[in-house]
Parts: structure tokens; sequence; C-alpha cells
């Protein structure tokens, strides 16, 4: 006998929503009032009030311009992650705030918080679908705060955009780390070539040549990356064997200090497949995964590459024993999230998933369990999509 189990209503918070008329005539009453306009007009941020159930009643005119809409009538009684399209706000019934990523949403904590009496502040992760039906991610800054106005108890939301910060703060990781790193093994072998000893520095070359590709390929990375976020990347299709592909991630790998006690595994295709794609990009995407499955298993373990041919295109794999906890998965392909924060960049999915899906026509996933560890797939297809991004 089977048993039927039933989704819950909600994951976090409350699915009850306050009925249109009563929403309307809230937002008529603060509408009147000069003091609620002019106190949402000083805010040089975008802000909102909210009444009991967490739907929109009043907004500024920053708001509007970050809901992308003519009129506070267009998102009255909607909800924060519903005026902004966030992906995870249509996934119940109830709404934004019940679907099981809300329970890991930094702006539903805030208000949440505000809601039981509490001025609250939080940053919080959005991942939303964009007008030209492109995703597109904020962080925000979100301060939280029960008032009441016109007779009505409500919650003033102000929205801080801390997305330049987040930016700043992952690449002064990576320079600072992975950049000067690599600019002190160029130094270091470069001396060594220069050198007297004519065998050392035969020896040193394959060496002062990878960490020069390194150093090279840090900083392009990140310069495709900003332009990629800025719709402006430029992608070059090429015809390219799979195994090509998963050799050139190897050997970039297999000798990297991340590899340090840890093995890098290559599970060449058979039959080997081919796709037209852009070689630079998928190798840096695949090699992403390949530095994070590494920085996260331990000493001993193993990293998998490998791929197969599947339905019109090519299905890559990077695996390794690890498990990601629930909570984390839920927040995996966000921007300036990491599995190894404070010292992890929190772009590296975020990156991958960019790039694959809006310039590679691709698609990236992954399963995590306890029995079959943690593996993220990258399915490109044969050719590439008719229209490129915009």
């Amino acid at each position: 006998m089977t048993i039927e189990r039933k989704r819950p209503l909600t994951y976090y918070d409350s699915p009850v929503r306050t009925p249109p008329a009563i929403v309307h005539r809230t937002a008529a009453d603060l509408e009147h009032s000069p003091l609620v306009a002019g106190m949402l007009e000083a805010f040089p941020t975008p802000a909102l009030l909210l009444d009991a159930n967490r739907q929109i009643v009043a907004l500024n005119g920053r708001a509007l311009v970050a809901f992308d809409v003519m009129s506070g009538f267009d998102v009255h009684g909607l909800r924060l992650g519903e005026a902004l399209g966030c992906l995870s706000a249509d996934k119940m019934d109830g709404g934004c705030g019940t679907a099981r990523n809300c329970a890991e949403c930094g702006a539903a904590h805030a208000i949440r918080a505000a809601g039981g009496g509490a001025q609250t502040v939080r940053e919080c992760r959005i991942t939303a679908m964009g007008p030209n039906g492109k995703e597109r991610s904020f962080e925000f800054r979100v301060f939280a705060t029960p008032i009441e106005m016109a007779g009505h108890r409500v919650t003033l939301v102000a929205l801080e955009d801390i997305g330049d910060e987040k930016r700043r703060e992952a690449l002064e990781r990576i320079f600072f780390h992975d950049v000067l790193g690599a600019a002190n093994a160029v130094v270091g072998l470069a001396r060594l070539v220069s050198g007297t000893d004519p065998a050392q520095a035969k020896d040193a070359a394959p060496s002062l040549v990878r960490a020069s590709t390194q150093l090279l390929e840090e900083i392009q990375a990140q310069r495709d990356l900003m332009l990629a976020e800025r719709g402006e990347l430029t992608t070059g299709v090429g015809a390219v064997a799979t195994n090509d592909i998963l050799q050139a991630v190897h050997q970039q790998y297999r000798w990297s200090p991340l590899a340090e006690g840890r093995e890098v595994v290559c599970e060449l295709a058979s039959p080997e497949g081919h796709l037209r794609t852009d070689r630079t990009q998928l190798i840096r995407s695949l090699g992403n995964l390949v530095r994070n499955a590494l920085e996260a298993v331990a000493e001993g373990e193993r990293v998998t590459i490998l791929a197969q041919t599947v339905a019109d295109g090519v299905l890559f794999q990077v695996a390794n024993p690890g498990t990601i906890p629930a909570h984390q998965q839920l927040q995996i392909f966000q921007r300036s999230f990491s599995t190894k924060a404070p010292r992890g960049r929190g772009i590296g999915t975020y990156s991958v998933k960019l790039i694959v899906e809006q310039y590679l026509g691709g698609r990236v996933s992954f399963l995590s369990s306890p029995e079959a560890g943690t593996v993220f797939s990258i399915w490109v297809p044969a050719r590439p999509p008719v229209q490129p991004p915009d």
C-alpha cells in the first residue's frame, strides 16, 4: 500500500494572503498620508511598506525602478520576491516566503523578524528572472522595521544594493590569493630559470609556463565574468572533441597545488563525442567545478572528470565523494554564496551557470547525497543556439 504524502502549504513563513480589496484600501489610506509619502521618498534606496501578510501596500520611486514598474498599483498585494521576479516566488501556491529556498533567504528572515516586533538587518541574495527572459542576481542589505503609519501596523523595508560591495570582496579574495599566489610562483621560477645552472633552468621551464598560464587565466576569467554579467561577452565557436576538453581540464588541475594529497582522475569518453562550442569557456567552466571539488574533498580522496554523449549534446560531469548540506544546496548557484565562506570566492558555481546557460546554450545541475556523493553536470548542445545572447 502506497501512502501519499501531501506537500506542506509552506516550508517557512505563512501562506495566508490579504484579500485584494483590503490591500487596495490600505494602500489608499497610506497614499493619502503626506507623512508616508515624505518618509518613503526620503530614503536614498528602494523602500516599501508591507502589511501583516508581507504584501506591498506602499513604496517609493526608487522601488518602482527596482521592480521595473510604472505605478505602485502594479505591485500592490505582491510580496518582495514576487515583485522582483525571484525564481522561488512561484514554487509554492503560497508564493514568496513559503518555498524551501525561502528558509535560507535573508530578506525573508528580516521581514519575519520585523513582523514579530524586532528591528532587523540581514543580507540576502535573490536570483530573479529578468524582463528579457534571462536570470539576473540581486544582492541586498535588508533593513526591516515594524512601525505604525496612517493607522496601520506595517513593516518598513529598505533595500541597499550591495552587489558592487560583494563583487569587490570577491575580487580582493581572488587577486590577493589566487593571482598573488600565481605571480609569486612565476617570480620564483623566473629567478630559477635565470640562474647560471642550465640543467635547473631546463627543468624549471615547464613549471614556469604552467604558472604563467595560470596567472593569465585567473585575470582573463574575471574579465570575462564581468563582461558576461553585462551581457557583453563574445564567444568563439569552433569544433571540439569531448576527450580534448576532458584532457585539458585534467592537465590543468592534476598538478595544481589544490590537488596536493588528492587524486584527479579523468575517464575518457568512449565513443568520443564532438560538438561546436566555445572551447575556452567550456574548459574554464568545467575547471571551476573541479577546483570547487578539490577544495571540498579531504586528503586521499578522489575527484573524477568524465563525459558521455547524450541527446543532442554532451554531458560533462565532475564527481567527488563529499556531500553538500541541504541548506547549502538551496543557495548553490547564487552569486556571492560559498560553501567555504568566509574564505570562499563565492562566484564559482554562479559563473559556471551564467556562462554555460546564457552563452553556451547549455544547462548546469547537481545532485548531492551521502550515498552517491556530489556530482555537478554540464550539458552542452552539439551545436550552439541559433540566436546568441543579446
